[in-house]
């Protein structure tokens, strides 16, 4: 027979590994949320730089700006 403190986990045990997850699960989203922002940026970084190839291009072309 089972000694009663040995019937399962306490209830600090338990609020500690909620805490544990709870806080490993906030930095994930952190991280989540910066790596999309990077990745917008840098998409945005690409785009400006093609439109402004495009638009030199067309200046070579047409000799002026659109």
């Amino acid at each position: 027979m089972v000694g009663r403190g040995e019937c399962g986990f306490t209830l600090i045990e338990l609020l500690v590994v909620i805490s544990m997850i709870s806080i490993l699960a906030a930095m994930g989203v952190v991280q989540y949320r910066n790596s999309v922002q990077r990745t917008r940026e840098t998409t945005l970084r690409h785009d400006l730089f093609q439109m402004r190839d495009v638009i030199d291009q067309y200046y070579a072309d047409k000799g002026k700006y659109p």
